[in-house]
């Protein structure tokens, strides 16, 4: 009697059933494209498996049975990479229908145009940052537009950003890049574009609306924010609303082309997290004048991007923002604050620095020389180095003792311990209302120093004259300091 070998015969069915989905397929078989191609590059790429040397998807033996599995292999394989490679397609979907071909269309003519505009016109400046980096810290890459991408877990995911500059000054025309390996075709993942395109004669008009602009460069906003909103907790912190701050601020100009025309605008950004310590969780306004109207929702946001398309036609923005900021109201806006310790110091360590950009960096205070306070401010910085007026906030009544040190110093590092500044008095910014304050201290000292009878053979004598000068001088400079202020 005859006996079948059932597992001979699954085996053979689960082939043939394979064989059969598989061509059925190929009328859609362009969604294996990309797939193919990074699973199986078109070079030479020779590789020895059980003792026969495979090149690309053959093996030289010559048996067929062996070379239909390796066939069917490759099959699988590039069905596992697409899973790998294509965010929030759903395979199984993808198997059973067809490729949105508009949305592919769409992607494809992204890509060489994108190409193509770069690749011709020198007036664009580009970056590459890592996927999960900027889809996190968007506001200090760029400044009120959320990243177009959505971030899927890829670590190794990078986005090239292509913004249009004019005489150096950024403009809202922006392309992105997905990709990962080498910036080339074959590694795009995705694709987005803004809507706004600058024509010759738009860069023309750009210039002259520039160069006709009124624009206030002046920090009256910001300084108000942070005047209305941040104080001292009468301990030397600075604090909104009875949270301790690590506070910052920096300011963009930018050329802005909408449905209304071209004009040019500054983007103030003032951001904050809880605590001294690094965070994941900010808070930031903005603040847009003198051109479009100011950003509002996360929607507006996203608006500015005309499309996101992944390489097989599907939407690649993200559904969620997936940013670690968090939009409040800052501008215009007024907490609670002690009005018993009013105003702020700050410093600007990235003014003079061709480092520190994108990185966190801390702030401490030295005493004398040797005695360390600690970290009382941690930041991450923006990524660009047009950022460069950034500023860092504290408290000014914790450096108290500059104005009797000279040996005193504010130290800004970067996380990994490299010295970006070192500040004394005369380094440090501060706020009018604290000046005033300083001012009037000083002249209270000087009034004291003058009431002190001394006579002229007293060892003393010398010393109240020379304590007197000191003080006057340290008094006439931060008089002049209140009248740049004023001017």
């Amino acid at each position: 009697m005859l006996k079948v070998n059932n597992k001979q015969n699954e085996a053979y069915d689960i082939e043939k059933l394979l064989a059969d989905k598989m061509d059925s397929l190929s009328g859609s078989a362009d969604c294996f494209d990309k797939i193919t191609e990074r699973a199986f590059p078109q070079s030479d790429l020779d590789f020895s498996e059980s003792g026969f040397t495979v090149t690309g998807l053959e093996n030289v033996t010559a048996k067929s049975r062996r070379k239909k599995i390796i066939r069917w292999t490759a099959a699988a394989a590039a069905v596992i990479v697409g899973i790998a490679v294509i965010p929030k397609t759903g395979i199984l979907g993808l198997l059973g229908s067809n490729i949105n071909r508009s949305g592919r269309n769409i992607y494809e003519s992204a890509v060489q145009g994108i190409i193509s505009t770069v690749s011709d016109d020198e007036g664009f400046t580009s970056m590459d940052i890592p996927l999960d980096v900027y889809s996190k810290y968007d506001v200090l890459v760029t400044p009120g537009i959320s990243c177009p991408f959505e971030y899927s877990g890829r670590t190794d995911a990078m986005v090239r950003l292509y913004i249009r500059t004019i005489d150096g000054i950024k403009t809202n025309e922006m392309y992105a890049v997905e990709y990962s390996g080498e910036y080339t075709e074959a590694g795009f993942i995705a694709a987005a574009a803004a809507s706004a395109e600058f024509s010759a004669s738009d860069i023309t008009e750009a210039r002259q609306k520039f160069a006709n602009s009124d624009l206030s460069y002046s920090d009256t906003a910001v300084d108000n924010a942070i005047k209305n909103n941040f104080s001292d907790d009468g301990n030397g912190i600075l604090w909104l609303s009875g949270n301790a701050v690590s506070l910052a601020s920096f300011s963009q100009v930018s050329l802005i082309k909408t449905e209304d025309g071209i004009q040019p605008e500054v983007c103030d950004v003032i951001y904050y997290h809880n605590g001294a310590k690094s965070s994941d969780e900010y808070f930031y306004d903005i603040n847009i004048s003198g051109g479009a109207d100011e950003v509002q929702t996360e929607d507006e946001q996203n608006s500015i991007w005309q499309y996101s398309v992944y390489f097989n036609g599907r939407n690649a923005a993200p559904e969620h923002s997936q940013s670690a900021f968090t939009r409040t109201k800052l501008f215009d806006e007024e907490h609670e604050v002690n009005n018993d310790f009013p105003g702020y110091a700050y410093v600007m360590p990235l003014s003079d620095n061709n480092e520190g950009y994108g990185d966190e960096i801390k702030l401490s205070f030295i005493v004398d020389n040797y005695v360390f306070r600690g970290v009382f401010s941690t930041i991450r910085t923006p990524f660009s180095a047009e950022y460069s007026d950034l500023r860092l906030y504290f408290s000014p009544y914790f450096l108290s003792d500059f104005t009797s040190s000279e040996s005193s110093v504010l130290n800004v590092k970067t996380s990994g311990g490299d010295l970006l500044l070192t500040a004394a008095f005369n380094d440090i910014s501060f706020s009018r209302e604290y000046l005033f304050i300083i001012a009037e201290e000083l002249q209270r000292q000087i009034d004291n120093m003058n009431s002190i009878e001394v006579y002229e053979n007293d060892p003393s004598f010398q010393s109240k004259d020379m304590e007197i000068a000191r003080l006057e001088e340290k008094l006439d400079s931060v008089n002049k300091m209140i009248d740049r202020m004023t001017d």
